[in-house]
């Protein structure tokens, strides 16, 4: 079949053949020789004496009657087959499961068994990393006999029936039923069931019953009982060979079984191989003889047809006679394979067993050697079953002229051709086909072996100026094309066979449900990727409409703009990780595992490039008339950053996919190494490539951005490779910085980290303002009134306010439907002192078309009959003390509209019965709320008193809050009001004028230095306030003077309030400032109601605190105090810590 090598194989058939033959003939014509020797003195059963008479017939023989094997033989046989099973070498006729009491491939029943054999052999449980026992004296190599395993028997004593040199009994491990059992009187372990079939499952309970049962029964014959201590050493042996591979790490346990499944299957296709020699030779003779046959009819025919006749038929026979030696020469070929590959996997096991002990790195060097030698043969072989060519077979074509029984003769031999050919191939790829196994198998275990070699030798084969790294990289590359060679061609083999694979999955129900999904998900992924950018667009309005925060909806802007941008390759990534998993879990398949890796990467690789070229042509954010609009970058810019992306792109797909067939093939071995360094060095010169396209960019960028710095100095007189190595120094300090910005930016998008920030920035701006020299007094700026006006500390017209009312619309239509005759509502606004409830109840009434009353709760509301009486004068009513009545009058007068009580902190006092007001109103609100809807506008710290008073019960069914202002809605807002005063606040007092005296940042570096001064300060005004309107503003007023030089405002850095001084007051103060903020303001008497202090006490304390600047007397109402505005923060935070006030 094959070149020199079949041809030497065909010899030595053509010699077993007749070899065969002639024993046959000679066994045929001479007297059967006895099978064992006989003495002189024995006469034959078939030959007399000669003294004897006429010869008498043979006595029939006797039946012989085996005596049932011993305890101790069958405990031989259990120890020689498990020390066969740990060496790889199980004998074919016994099963590793018969030898344990337990199912192998249950983790958890194995574990339970092993705790009982641990607990019979008083041995200790093993350390949670540690593999096999190193104290268990179980020899893991070449532990075939007792001998070898150094078993300590009574006298020295071999074992009855025991080999000294083989794992088994001799009679191969055939034996009784029992075969590969022990039947133990009181041992660990009971061994199978006698019936040898399924095992049993060991449950951890007594099994002296069980084994009495099994105990051997004795016979005239029997040999005599052992001696106890030589019975008791075997069933510790066994029970200590069974915990070794109990013991085994599970991967280590499957691998063991797998060497003795592969052993099996190579000796059954060696079998196989000798049984279909045998054939086809008998096939090659039968039809040697019919052509010989034929050729002497057709020698003696009498006419030309007959002779022409029997010659056809004599063709025929010798192309059959062809086909069959090519089968036996095939076979026999196969037999030889078969039999070298598992004398290879014995060895390479043996290799593999060795890597469970503790190694010293010379022995594994050794072992390293070894295998390495064998992995040469292994694909030495390979490239000649690579290589080889089948010789051609004897044609035999159809002739018309042919008989009907001679052209019935020609299709039977053409058929038995064509599946000759088909066998022949078969049997060439299956020999292609183990020989790749074994050899990855084979290479996985090197790269293992090489983590254990001595440091100096592993460095060696690393490397290519060693001898020894050179030759491992040609061997590596050898493997690297063989195995090339072997997948291509298994891809040619399998490829036609894919639709009728695929037709005969879709009958099978499971895979029938796979193939639908992978279906329907093709096609989701068609519509998806077809619909991409209208779903993006859809997913970004109702994202965006469901996000009140104005910074967070730009940040998901940002992301819906890369998502925008990534969508197609993102669905298809997702889409095919899905179908490819769907298909993996149908067909497992190199082909498929190879067409999922390259597909993935280079769906990633082009969403890598579009997302890189998105982020690194987006630009700064520019403000433009007061909105933030980021700039493009232009369209040559843009097409020449999309090419050099694409190029690193390119390079790290290159990268993925080489380093990962190469680890795939040859592992992570010399080509592996060579390869990393091999990316390394092209990754250096693209780097210098991009480097040299974009020095020019750089160069101006840092010199723009760093305009006084040596480097940008430097930079600008320099040239050719001086310009490159600090072209390279400016794209790394660039690069640190924009890593720093967007590490700044994302933390800035938390509250915590905002703070944090906002601390910074103070200690920058207070370091810059501290190096200018200190002007006497800054001068106040001409505009004081107007900014005043601009700036007020009460409710702003609502001109002037930014459109900043949450749920606004919705009380909207619950006010419209109520004037149309729905039904109407309650709703509590919620918000701290200057987070402008009055202005959301003024935006309120001015957008409504129905019926409004807007009042305000006088201070004294609390009292039930001061809040009716009030409440019935401002809805024009007959004047009452009683809720009730009140109510009963609303309806009566069919009062529909909207109501609007702003200043709700009046209806109650922190005190007993300080409730009645607020209980009132809430009666009068659920009576009423049928026809009316009821707005009333609480503080945040009343608020919680209420809810805690009324035990969270409230009549309010809608609560909206109004929480602080983000930072950039505090600059829109003070920005807006600026432009309509048409001024304009410089924050160039605040920049860093440099690290070189007399020099300014100028053009668009100073613009950039500006706009990042700008958000510091900001940052700083809402940290201080926690976006308060009312504390923005007066900040803001604070942080303003005017330059003398030029006349124009400055920003300088606004002075907080020093927490230091609220330390010192002691705590009557601080309960007396509590009040204050519960209730937003207070007189000295309704304080002594709260405070249950003399009321002269109060108004003094009141009068102190007024004095140092906490508190401030009310203009419009004399003797009521409230928080100043400069402490309103620093009070709240004070108080928060001294658990005077709950949490926010």
């Amino acid at each position: 079949m094959y070149n020199g090598s079949m041809r030497a194989a065909r010899q030595r058939a053509r010699a077993r053949v007749a070899g065969a033959l002639l024993v046959a003939l000679l066994a045929a014509c001479g007297p059967t020789e006895p099978s064992e020797p006989r003495t002189p003195a024995e006469p034959t059963p078939t030959s007399p004496t000669p003294d004897a008479g006429p010869a008498q017939p043979p006595a029939p023989p006797s039946p012989t009657v085996e005596a049932p094997p011993t305890e101790e033989v069958l405990l031989a046989r259990d120890v020689a087959h498990l020390e066969a099973l740990l060496a790889g070498n199980l004998p074919e006729n016994v099963e590793p499961r018969t030898l344990f009491l337990v199912d192998l491939l249950d983790e958890a029943a194995c574990n339970a068994r092993a705790t009982t054999l641990r607990a019979s052999l008083g041995r200790a449980p093993p350390p949670v990393d540690a593999g096999m026992p190193m104290d268990a004296g179980v020899p893991l190599v070449d532990a075939g006999t007792l001998v070898d395993a150094a078993l300590a028997l009574p006298d020295g004593a071999l074992l009855a029936g025991a080999h000294p040199e083989a794992g088994v009994p001799p009679d191969g491990g055939a034996g009784t039923a029992d075969a590969g059992a022990s039947a133990p009187a009181g041992g660990a372990d009971a061994g199978p069931h006698p019936d040898g079939g399924a095992p049993i499952v060991d449950a951890g309970a007594p099994e002296e019953a069980s084994e009495e049962a099994r105990e051997p029964e004795a016979s005239a014959d029997a040999t005599p009982e052992a001696d106890a201590s030589t019975i008791d050493a075997l069933r510790r042996r066994r029970d200590e060979l069974r915990l070794a591979f109990l013991e085994l790490p599970p991967g280590e346990r499957r691998a063991l079984l797998r060497a003795v499944e592969v052993d099996r299957a190579l000796s059954r296709r060696a079998a196989e191989a000798r049984a279909a020699e045998i054939e086809a030779e008998e096939e090659r003779r039968v039809a040697e003889a019919e052509r010989a046959e034929a050729e002497l009819r057709a020698a003696a025919a009498a006419t030309l047809a007959e002779q022409r006749r029997e010659a056809r038929r004599a063709e025929v026979a010798a192309v059959r006679a062809a086909v069959a030696e090519a089968l036996a020469i095939a076979a026999a070929a196969r037999a030889e394979d078969a039999e070298s590959e598992r004398e290879r996997a014995a060895r390479v096991h043996r290799i593999e067993a060795r890597l469970r002990e503790e190694l010293a790195p010379e022995r594994a060097a050794a072992l390293y050697d070894e295998l390495v030698a064998l992995l040469v043969a292994m694909r030495r072989d390979l490239r000649a079953a690579l290589d080889a060519t089948a010789e051609p077979l004897p044609s035999l074509e159809r002739d018309a002229e042919d008989a009907p029984d001679v052209a019935a003769e020609v299709a039977a031999a053409r058929a038995s051709r064509a599946e000759a050919l088909a066998t022949l191939d078969r049997l060439a790829w299956e020999h292609v086909e183990a020989l790749a196994e074994a050899l990855h198998d084979g290479n996985d275990i090197r790269l293992t072996l090489l983590e254990r070699l001595p440091s100096v030798r592993a460095d060696a084969l690393q490397t290519l100026l060693h001898d020894e790294g050179r030759a491992q990289l040609r061997r590596e590359l050898s493997q690297l094309e063989l195995m090339s060679r072997y997948a291509v061609r298994h891809v040619r083999r399998t490829a036609p066979g894919w639709p009728a694979a695929i037709l005969a999955l879709g009958r099978e129900p499971r895979s029938r449900r796979d193939l639908f999904a992978l279906f329907a998900l093709l096609g989701v992924v068609v519509f998806a990727f077809r619909r991409r950018l209208a779903f993006v667009d859809a997913l970004e309005e109702t994202s965006t409409q469901r996000i009140d925060s104005r910074r967070m909806r730009r940040v998901a802007q940002a992301w819906f703009a890369r998502l925008r941008v990534g969508a197609g390759p993102l669905i298809l990534l997702a889409g095919s990780g899905v179908a490819f998993a769907l298909v993996l879990d149908i067909r497992h398949t190199a082909e498929v595992e190879l067409l999922r890796t390259l597909v993935l990467a280079f769906l990633a690789y082009r969403l890598f490039v579009r997302l890189l070229h998105h982020e690194l042509t987006r630009g700064p954010v520019r403000r433009i008339g007061g909105r933030r609009i980021r700039v493009r970058a232009p369209t040559a810019r843009s097409q020449r950053v999309l090419f050099d992306v694409r190029r690193v792109g390119r390079y790290f797909f290159a990268l993925v996919v080489t380093l990962g067939a190469a680890q795939r093939v040859v592992g992570e071995g010399t080509l592996y190494a060579q390869l990393v360094r091999v990316f390394v060095l092209v990754g250096l010169v693209l780097a210098y490539v991009l480097l040299r396209r974009w020095r020019d960019d750089i160069a101006r960028a840092f010199a723009e951005s760093h305009p006084d710095s040596r480097l940008g100095s430097r930079l600008a007189d320099a040239s050719g490779l001086r310009l490159d190595a600090l072209a390279a120094v400016a794209a790394v300090e660039l690069g640190v910085r924009r890593a720093l910005e967007a590490l700044r930016t994302f933390v800035v998008r938390f509250a915590a980290g905002r703070r944090a920030m906002a601390m910074l920035s103070r200690r920058r701006l207070e370091q810059r303002q501290a190096a200018e020299p200190e002007a006497e007094e800054p001068p106040e700026p001409r505009e004081k009134p107007q900014l005043a006006e601009a700036f007020p500390l009460g409710p702003a017209p609502l001109e002037s306010c930014l459109d900043r009312f949450p749920e606004l619309d919705a009380i909207t239509e619950l006010v419209r439907r109520v004037s149309e005759g729905g039904r109407g509502a309650a709703v509590a606004l919620v918000g701290e002192a200057g987070a402008g409830k009055t202005t959301w109840l003024r935006a309120l009434v001015d957008r409504t078309e129905a019926r409004t009353w807007c009042l305000e709760a006088p201070p004294a509301a609390h009292d039930q009959s001061i809040l009716c009486r009030w409440l019935s004068e401002q809805l024009e009513l007959p004047e009452t003390e009683s809720p009730a009545r009140l109510a009963q009058e609303i309806e009566e007068a069919e009062l529909r509209g909207l109501i609007c009580v702003d200043a709700g902190e009046n209806l109650f006092l922190r005190c007993i019965g300080g409730t009645e007001g607020f209980r009132a109103l809430g009666e009068i609100v659920g009576r009423t709320q049928e026809q009316l809807v009821w707005v009333c506008a609480f503080s945040a710290n009343g608020w919680r008193y209420l809810r805690a008073a009324e035990a969270g019960q409230s009549l309010f069914g809608r609560v909206v809050s109004l929480e602080g202002w983000s930072e950039e809605e505090i600059a829109d807002l003070v920005e807006r009001r600026m432009r309509k005063l048409g001024l304009r606040a410089d924050f160039g007092a605040l920049l860093d004028t440099g690290s070189t005296p007399g020099t300014a940042l100028a053009g668009p570096a100073r613009q950039r230095a500006l706009e990042r001064t700008r958000e510091e300060f900001f940052r700083l005004l809402w940290d201080a306030t926690d976006g308060n309107p009312r504390l923005v503003a007066h900040f803001w007023l604070r942080s303003l003077q005017r330059d003398e030089e030029t006349g124009d405002l400055r920003v300088r850095l606004f002075e907080a309030p020093s927490p230091s001084e609220l330390e010192a007051l002691h705590d009557e103060s601080r309960f007396l400032l509590a009040a204050v903020v519960v209730h937003e303001d207070l007189s000295a008497g309704e304080a002594a109601l709260v405070l249950r202090w003399p009321i002269a006490r109060c108004a003094a304390l009141l009068d102190v605190l007024a004095a140092r600047g906490f508190l401030m007397e009310e203009e419009e109402r004399p003797g009521r105090f409230r928080i100043s505005v400069q402490w309103f923060r620093a009070i709240l935070r004070h108080l928060r810590r001294r658990r005077l006030l709950p949490p926010a």
